[in-house]
């Protein structure tokens, strides 16, 4: 059975619609970052979003990893990962430009731009120096020109190529190259696992799963995970699960069953006694709390 998901639509939680510049349902430019909802509770982000960041400090994290948005920087979120706020700078601030998953998904029909979009997940804060600070604030207030003044029938494949160049002028694998280059045998054994999870915890819960897929006993995966992060595998994949299972009851519109199917649990049931197990409430108080 087909689910129909209704994410948590950001342009209606935007505070100050005077400063929102949008075409269609597929594109929009946010005056600044402050207007954009970042909520307490993790919740689905169902459009791509680049974020310039002129001014502060914002700490975050993206599918339960931590990350550090100091200025001058570049964030990019993309749609379908999951968004929970950790700390804001009073003074933080820039510019956003928000993108639909259909119009993302236009630009991705060859492979070195799908490979910019996968380094982007791994890699999401981009460190600017002042000069490329200056190139993107242009770049986003030239299309908001363009916008404003356009009356063309080609206005949205014009903000395809506009896109592009700013997703090719940033500096994408270089950051993921000198990360990769200072992670230690330990950072890189992790960052396999948590990949792994990532992709499969959805239909996989069970530590022979992974420690199959990384050719080790479950013993040792579980000891060797824990020595390096502090809590065991087992804990890492019902911490993923828990965290989708809490921003697809805070920000769909996906039934309690729904959201049971879509995690591959038994039955609604099993998946209510789950959540409670670790939550301390049923989904049902959860989700209207």
């Amino acid at each position: 059975m087909e689910v129909k998901i209704t994410p948590l639509n950001w342009r209606k939680y935007v505070t100050n619609k005077d400063s929102v510049t949008a075409v269609n349902n597929d594109f929009m430019l946010v005056e600044n970052l402050h207007l954009l909802p970042v909520f307490d509770f993790p919740f689905k982000v169902d459009m791509a979003v680049l974020a310039i960041c002129t001014q502060g400090v914002a700490r975050y994290r993206v599918n339960f990893k931590h990350y550090e948005s100091k200025a001058p920087c570049i964030n990019i979120l993309l749609h379908n990962q999951t968004l929970q706020k950790e700390y804001g700078s009073d003074d933080f601030q820039g510019y956003a430009i928000v993108a639909s998953k259909q119009f993302i998904d236009s630009l991705l029909h060859d492979m070195r731009r799908r490979e910019i979009m996968l380094q982007a997940v791994e890699n999401p804060v981009i460190p600017l120096s002042g000069d490329e600070l200056n190139m993107f604030v242009s770049y986003y207030k030239n299309i908001k020109r363009i916008i404003e003044l356009s009356n063309t029938p080609y206005l949205l494949e014009t903000l395809k190529h506009l896109t592009l160049a700013f997703i090719y002028g940033t500096n994408f694998h270089d950051n993921l190259l000198l990360e990769n280059t200072a992670a230690s045998p330990q950072q890189m054994f992790t960052n396999r696992f948590m990949a792994l999870v990532r992709e499969n915890f959805k239909r996989e819960r069970q530590m022979s799963f992974y420690a199959g897929k990384l050719c080790l006993t479950p013993k040792y995966l579980s000891l060797k995970i824990r020595a390096i992060t502090g809590k065991s595998a087992a804990d890492w994949i019902d911490d993923y699960v828990m965290l989708e299972a809490k921003a697809l009851l805070k920000s769909t519109n996906m039934t309690i069953q729904q959201i049971s199917d879509e995690l591959n649990f038994t039955s609604q049931s099993f998946f209510g006694k789950y959540f409670k197990r670790y939550e301390g409430m049923s989904p049902k108080e959860y989700r209207e709390g």
